[in-house]
């Protein structure tokens, strides 16, 4: 079996710019980023967790948890516009439902979290 990878795109942002303004359009003005900071705090907060339980289910080579865990967060990146995060976990769901583990395409996913994470960060709204 062929390993899908991700390759990098120049045009790809870490962060989809419409994603955020899309989030940032469902704030009450009198909210004052409370909404959109605590989206950003529970991705940042709730992720890397996730994706140590994603590895441990590679290294348990259980398939039911990796296919659980790589869903579960290509959904959450895809929620915050984490584009290439959501690709990364796409490719292991979809190869490990073809009963192959892909645990090539954990190579960079930390680096690439932290890149979100800074991005994300980089867009806190200031509250009163």
């Amino acid at each position: 079996m062929t390993v899908r990878t991700i390759k990098p795109s120049l045009s790809q942002s870490i962060v989809d710019e419409g994603v955020l303004n899309n989030l940032k359009s469902l704030e009450e003005p009198e909210d004052k980023g409370k909404f959109f900071n605590g989206l950003i705090d529970t991705f940042i907060e709730n992720t890397p967790p996730l994706i140590e339980s994603l590895r441990k289910a590679f290294d348990e080579n259980n398939i039911k948890e990796v296919l659980y865990y790589s869903h579960r967060l290509k959904g959450v990146s895809a929620n915050i516009g984490a584009s290439k995060m959501q690709d990364i976990f796409e490719v292991i769901e979809e190869e490990s439902r073809a009963n192959y583990f892909a645990r090539e395409a954990l190579t960079g996913l930390e680096e690439e979290y932290k890149n979100v994470k800074n991005e994300l960060e980089s867009h806190w709204r200031i509250t009163a």
